[in-house]
């Protein structure tokens, strides 16, 4: 049987398996895409990286005519910097999808890029919160807290395990 040190051990070394292998492509892309943050914050070098992420996005799936990509990062520059037509804050009681939309102008790529990207919505929440509750119940029951603190892992670990290895 294992002690509560050496399965903590085990979900730890999974865990950073697991997060090594992660892809962060997405994520950075959300981030930068949604106008409350503007990728503020990112590191110097990274706006490039995500620039590059966006036109394989451009070229995969949204097909971009000629020049685009060219169109897509002169864009994206100026959203960055809250240049028109990307000059409007975000209000957090409308949609990033809402916010988006509101943004006219000639061969919007980023526009379709960025309701590409919030569209794509979390598929596990509803089972993040049920396990949620029974830690909760858990920890109030008083079971050791450090083997409970490593099962909070384990849904994340399912998840990344599904997007590295899909069935």
């Amino acid at each position: 049987m294992l002690t509560n040190t050496e399965f903590r051990s085990f979900c730890l070394e999974k865990f950073n398996l697991r997060w090594s292998q992660f892809d962060f492509k997405l994520y950075m892309l959300g981030f930068f895409f949604h106008p409350l943050y503007r990728g503020k914050g990112l590191k110097i070098r990274i706006f490039r990286q995500i620039c590059h992420w966006a036109i394989e996005l451009l070229i995969n799936k949204v097909n971009g005519g000629k020049n685009s990509a060219n169109q897509l990062v002169a864009q994206m520059s100026d959203y960055k910097d809250y240049k028109k037509p990307y000059e409007f804050g975000y209000v957090d009681t409308y949609s990033v999808g809402s916010w988006w939309k509101m943004v006219e102008q000639k061969d919007n790529w980023i526009k379709e890029i960025a309701l590409l990207i919030n569209s794509i919505a979390p598929h596990n929440v509803g089972c993040e919160r049920v396990f949620q509750c029974w830690v909760g119940c858990m920890k109030n029951v008083g079971q050791d807290y450090q083997l409970i603190e490593c099962m909070q892992w384990l849904p994340f670990m399912r998840i990344m395990s599904l997007m590295l290895h899909p069935k």
